[in-house]
């Protein structure tokens, strides 16, 4: 996994300022794309604290909090609450039009630069035609979230969570398989699998056993049947 800044961001708000606005930056053009989550005239995109510490490894959870709020303080991004659930700790943002602005600039600046580049310097010729043009393959970006239910995403994150202490693998392969067995389920049902598997510390996700009834007897019939025998 590679992670990448703008350098003029950098300078002028800090290195894990430029990370976190690059990111949220990213998310939010996705969500507009997709027209989703358009709230008071702003896309947004969502995310906990444990969930950046997460796609940040190299990051504290403080260091991510200071430079959230700094973001915020700037200028850059606002910070919004729009979760379905009061017991939800996601927090939500979206860019500002400073943030627009200089996000923007420092992107027609990069065009210019790689223009003038590719203007001075001659092209390579290509010797190797099986070579996979597309470097990043095998490092895709970490979605901000992987169900659009916030608080099924929320309670999936804590079971990754729960995985990587019990020293299991979160690779692509393991996270999409655990998506593809939840898929066959609706929302309710995958929260009480989830919450399953994180009560009892399993790597997996397991289909529910259904609960035998215990025959009901009523007081009278008890009672009867203790005079009989």
């Amino acid at each position: 996994m590679e992670h990448s800044f703008n350098v003029e961001i950098a300078k002028e708000y800090g290195i894990v300022e430029a990370i976190l606005l690059k990111h949220i930056y990213y998310w939010i053009l996705k969500n507009k794309a997709n027209n989703k989550y358009f709230y008071d005239d702003n896309y947004w995109t969502y995310n906990s604290t444990k969930a950046f510490a997460e796609l940040f490894p190299y990051l504290s959870k403080r260091q991510i909090e200071y430079s959230l709020k700094k973001l915020i303080d700037k200028g850059l991004i606002v910070k919004g609450n729009y979760n379905k659930v009061t017991y939800d700790r996601t927090s939500w943002y979206a860019i500002t039009k400073l943030g627009y602005s200089i996000l923007q600039n420092c992107e027609i600046e990069m065009t210019n630069l790689s223009n003038r580049n590719d203007e001075n310097v001659k092209p390579i010729p290509n010797i190797n035609t099986n070579i996979n043009t597309d470097i990043n393959n095998n490092n895709p970006i970490i979605p901000s979230s992987y169900f659009d239910n916030e608080e099924l995403d929320a309670l999936f994150k804590d079971f990754l969570s729960m995985r990587k202490k019990i020293k299991a693998v979160n690779s692509d392969r393991a996270i999409t398989l655990l998506i593809n067995k939840l898929s066959k389920y609706d929302d309710k049902t995958k929260i009480k699998m989830i919450e399953n598997s994180i009560e009892n510390s399993w790597k997996g996700i397991y289909e529910l056993k259904e609960e035998k009834k215990k025959p009901v007897y009523s007081d009278t019939f008890s009672t009867e049947g203790r005079r009989i025998f």
